[in-house]
């Protein structure tokens, strides 16, 4: 072991291991060695976190070849051995940012080469396919055994473009950007590889990301203005909620039928499947619920998403689950709404199951207050079953309304509208005279299409709900 090896140990502590295999090598590639160094030093620069024995080591390791040897000390393994000796010194183990500055050193000087280059042969560029004019090295003197770093010869190759900068031009490496500490991986061409290199062994030297051309001002204010202008239909989110078995997929799967987004044919095709498994007043909810699990237990457990167009309205429909088992699945269709329906059972005993304690009826408008939700319609659905009765009606009404408004809603932004959604009545059309004789609000589809627009933050940053 050299002299200079065996102070290096000393002082920084290294395992002798990294060091056992240059024992290998002869002791007469001085010469080699020192006729290399100095091209490395000139494209990663005097500052350079690496050490003259990595470098004296990347020599060995690739043939004496200086353009090999800086691709050398960047590959992964080499900064993965790097870390742990960091490690065993007990410092720390992220040499990352080092690595990352020398290449980003090795690209300046790159660039500086080229800017030099153009300003001493202006107008006079290489033509395409041919090799930039070589300038001959200068030759270095053997400083003996050990190699030295020259200040003179590093500041000499600075300023002058050399083979070896038009060689390592091919490595990719780019400009870093002063305001991105982030990097991209790039990995080398099939002629970019070196000789000592094979297909397991390609790395990716990381290099500063482009940056991202922006609007200018002017087309900013244009986009926000054709925004604000626009004068189609308003587009709005509609979650409908409720507990379970309260008919909110049968409900707004007959709305569809009746506006005719759903095919005739396949509306038949549905009421004979669900009349062969027994479930016949299903059929309207298997316009939404899909899933063959689904139709087999008669809960929805996914959210149903279909789409309807009202007079003023473009809607978005999200069928929410309504069982307890699948309330994270009610909130992410809540979190993407910005009006919602809320169906209630209006039979004696099922209205106060669903508003009770095990019930989901107050939670589901909880969840979409918190949500974000401020419009509410309240669909009390079954009517038909209790005779169009309006006392019944009305008792709904008193028991949700100081609740609705404890939990956040404006009673201004909430609406009741009785309605059967197995018989479709109150839906879209309203026909049945014991309904008509106490009640002139609007049917369903036209409270949907009375719902005020909402205001989009298109300034804001963007969010999007992922689960």
């Amino acid at each position: 072991m050299s002299r200079h090896r065996h102070l290096k140990n000393l002082e920084d502590e290294y395992d002798d291991d990294y060091y056992q295999e240059q024992d290998d090598f002869e002791e007469d590639d001085t010469d080699l060695i020192n006729n290399s160094i100095d091209d490395v030093y000139d494209i990663i620069g005097d500052n350079s976190q690496l050490t003259e024995d990595d470098v004296v080591y990347a020599l060995r390791q690739t043939n004496y070849k200086p353009k090999a040897a800086v691709e050398w000390l960047f590959k992964d393994d080499v900064v993965q051995s790097k870390q742990k000796q960091a490690f065993k010194r007990g410092g720390d183990s992220n040499v990352s940012a080092p690595i990352q500055q020398d290449i980003n050193i090795v690209a300046m000087n790159l660039q500086k080469d080229k800017n030099e280059k153009k300003e001493k042969n202006p107008g006079k560029s290489p033509a395409k396919g041919q090799a930039p004019a070589k300038t001959p090295n200068k030759p270095k003197e053997p400083t003996g055994k050990t190699p030295a770093k020259t200040s003179t010869s590093k500041t000499t190759a600075t300023t002058t473009p050399s083979k070896l900068a038009t060689d390592i031009e091919s490595m990719n490496l780019s400009t870093p950007s002063s305001s991105s500490s982030s990097s991209t991986p790039i990995t080398p061409s099939e002629t970019e590889k070196t000789d000592f290199m094979n297909d397991d062994d390609v790395f990716s030297i990381k290099a500063a990301p482009k940056s991202i051309k922006q609007h200018s001002a002017s087309r900013h204010k244009e986009l926000e203005e054709k925004i604000h202008n626009f004068k189609g239909k308003d587009n709005l989110s509609l979650v409908v909620i409720g507990h379970v078995d309260a008919g909110k997929s049968t409900t707004m799967g007959h709305l569809l039928f009746d506006l005719g987004y759903v095919d005739p044919k396949i509306m038949k095709k549905y009421q004979h499947e669900s009349q062969q498994i027994g479930k016949a007043s299903f059929s309207y909810a298997w316009v939404l619920d899909e899933h063959e699990e689904e139709r087999n237990r008669g809960v929805t457990i996914d959210v149903g998403i279909n789409y309807f167009e009202t007079e003023n309205r473009r809607i978005t429909l999200l069928d929410a689950p309504g069982h307890k088992d699948f309330v994270p699945n009610m909130i992410s269709g809540a979190a993407q709404a910005d009006v919602a329906v809320l169906v209630v059972d209006s039979q004696e005993g099922e209205f106060e199951a669903g508003f009770g304690a095990t019930g989901q009826t107050k939670e589901h408008a909880l969840l979409a207050r918190s949500l974000g939700v401020s419009q509410l319609i309240v669909a009390v659905n079954k009517m038909d079953l209790c005779s169009w009765n309006k006392a019944r009606f009305d008792d709904v009404v008193t028991i949700l309304t100081p609740f609705l408004k404890q939990v956040g809603f404006n009673p201004s932004s909430v609406t009741y509208i009785p309605i059967s959604g197995l018989s479709g009545e109150n839906l879209v059309n309203v026909k049945d005279p014991n309904l008509t004789s106490w009640y002139k609000g609007n049917t369903l589809v036209k409270g949907i299409d009375a719902f005020a627009p909402t205001e989009r933050a298109f300034s804001k940053s963007f969010r999007i709900s992922i689960s």
